[in-house]
C-alpha cells in the first residue's frame, strides 16, 4: 500500500530516505577520475536494476527507496556532466533535439522488466538533451513552463483530491452527455478547481516553506501587529 497518510505522498517517504542516504552515496564523487567516477556510478545503476528483477519485486520495496535509488543515482551522473563539463562550455546543437523528438513517444513504450532496466538511462539521456539541445533547451526554459515546473510536485500531491472532488460535484449535471462530451466537461471544471486550489497551495505554503527560516517568519506573522519591538530572523530589531 502507500502512505497511510496520504497515498500519493508515498514518494516523500522515498525522498527523505534519500536524505538519510545522501552523505553515503556522495562518496562516489571522493573519486578524482571522472572516467572511473562515472564507470562506478553507472555500474551501481546496473546493479540495482539487476538486483530488482531478480530478487525485489515486492508489493513494499516498490514504494521504498530500495526499488527508486537509480533514478537518484542518475542524477548523479547528470549533476557529475554538468559541472566538470557543461556548466561553463556547453554547446548546444539540433541532435539532442532529434533525440528527444525520439525518445519521449519511446517512454509510454517500456514496462515490466524492460522499463526497470531502460528508464534511468532514457531519463538521464532525456536531461542531456534537454541541457545541450536547441530547440527543446528553449522551449523548457520559457518562464511559463519553467513555473508549472516548480509547482509540479504541489499538483502532484493534490490532484487526485481536487479532480474527484470535481467529478463528485458536476458528475449529476453530465450524466446524459456522452463520453466525450463528458470527458470535455469535466476537463474544463476540473483544470481551473485544479490551478486554483495549486497555485494557492504553492504561494502560501509551499514556497514559504522552502525558506530555512520559515518557522520564525511564520511565527513574527502570527504575531499582533504593535509598536513593540521585534527581532527579527537575521537578529536585527524592528521597532
Amino acid at each position: 500500500v502507500g502512505s497511510q497518510v496520504k497515498g500519493v505522498a508515498w514518494s516523500l517517504e522515498v525522498e527523505i530516505q534519500f536524505y538519510c542516504l545522501v552523505p553515503l552515496l556522495a562518496a562516489a564523487f571522493m573519486i578524482r577520475g571522472a572516467s572511473l567516477r562515472r564507470i562506478v556510478i553507472i555500474g551501481a545503476i546496473l546493479a540495482v536494476c539487476i538486483t530488482q528483477l531478480l530478487w525485489l519485486q515486492r508489493p513494499r520495496l516498490e514504494l521504498s527507496i530500495v526499488n527508486q535509488i537509480q533514478y537518484f543515482l542518475a542524477g548523479f551522473l547528470l549533476a557529475d556532466f554538468y559541472e566538470t563539463e557543461w556548466r561553463d562550455r556547453r554547446a548546444s546543437h539540433w541532435m539532442w533535439d532529434i533525440f528527444c523528438l525520439v525518445a519521449w513517444p519511446a517512454i509510454f513504450f517500456f514496462n515490466g522488466p524492460r522499463f526497470y532496466m531502460v528508464m534511468p538511462f532514457l531519463a538521464f539521456f532525456l536531461y542531456c538533451a534537454t541541457f545541450n539541445g536547441v530547440v527543446f533547451r528553449r522551449m523548457l526554459s520559457n518562464r511559463t513552463i519553467t513555473t508549472i515546473g516548480g509547482m509540479c510536485y504541489t499538483i502532484y500531491l493534490l490532484h487526485y483530491a481536487i479532480i474527484m472532488r470535481s467529478l463528485a460535484l458536476t458528475h449529476g449535471a453530465f450524466e446524459r452527455i456522452n463520453y466525450y462530451g463528458y470527458f470535455m466537461l469535466q476537463f474544463i471544471f476540473a483544470l481551473p478547481a485544479l490551478a486554483v486550489f495549486c497555485v494557492a497551495f504553492f504561494v502560501l505554503i509551499e514556497r514559504p516553506c522552502m525558506r530555512s527560516d520559515w518557522p520564525q517568519r511564520l511565527w513574527m506573522a502570527l504575531q499582533p501587529v504593535t509598536g513593540s519591538v521585534q527581532a527579527l530572523p537575521d537578529g536585527n530589531l524592528n521597532e
